[in-house]
């Protein structure tokens, strides 16, 4: 069912994560979603692409909350 909502709009969500103003050099984006106190969170984030020491790759900002009443 998600699968079905969401191919249409891949394209576009691709091109929106690639070309985000405010993406560092080593940087990518990833959408985040979650619930948090009956509430739907969305957040766009950079993460970077060289993992740390750990093997790890980390959040490196928010680069933008997204309200769900506003979609």
């Amino acid at each position: 069912m998600i699968l079905g909502m969401l191919k249409p709009l891949l394209p576009r969500l691709e091109g929106f994560l690639k070309d985000h103003k405010d993406l560092g050099e080593n940087e990518y984006a990833t959408i985040s979603m979650l619930i948090d106190n009956g509430e739907l969170n969305i957040q766009i984030i950079a993460v970077s692409r060289t993992p740390n020491e750990n093997g790890k790759h980390e959040i490196i900002r928010v680069l933008q909350d997204v309200n769900p009443k506003d979609l």
